[in-house]
C-alpha cells in the first residue's frame, strides 16, 4: 500500500494510515506503519 500511496497523491498520508489501523489489530499498527512508510519512501525513489 504505500507503494501504491505514491500514485495515488489525492489521497493524503493519514487518511492511508487510518486505513491501516482499522484493517489490523492494535498490536500490528507499528509493524504495519513501518511497512507502508518503507514501501512510500520506495516508491517516491521510482
Amino acid at each position: 500500500m504505500g507503494i501504491l500511496s505514491t500514485y495515488l497523491p489525492e489521497f493524503p498520508e493519514s487518511l492511508w494510515l487510518e486505513a491501516l489501523d482499522a484493517s489490523f489489530a492494535p498490536k500490528l499498527h507499528e509493524g504495519n506503519r513501518q511497512a507502508f512508510a518503507y514501501g512510500r519512501s520506495l516508491g517516491k525513489a521510482v
